[in-house]
């Protein structure tokens, strides 16, 4: 979405979006006066960066998957968590 958007990006930059909300004020800065980042990401995605990005959604589901799979998350561990 990076490479999209901006077409290319700093090193550090995709650990820093991590944080829904960095994220999100990040696609909704302004590039241009009547254009945010999540406008130049949808206005510059094309066939080859589409099923790239879904290519790697495809990809980290199957890893989420795979964890939730095979790791034991006991309820009681899940209400301490969270508590």
């Amino acid at each position: 979405m990076l490479s999209v958007a901006d077409r290319g990006y700093s090193g550090g930059v995709p650990e820093t979006l991590i944080e829904q909300d960095k994220f999100r004020d990040y696609f909704k800065e302004k590039v241009a006066p009547d254009r945010e980042r999540w406008d130049e990401f949808l206005n510059k995605l094309d066939d080859y960066s589409l099923r790239e990005l879904l290519t790697r959604m495809e990809i980290f589901r199957d890893e989420l998957t795979f964890v939730l799979n095979n790791t034991d998350i006991r309820r009681s561990r899940l209400i301490q968590t969270a508590s």
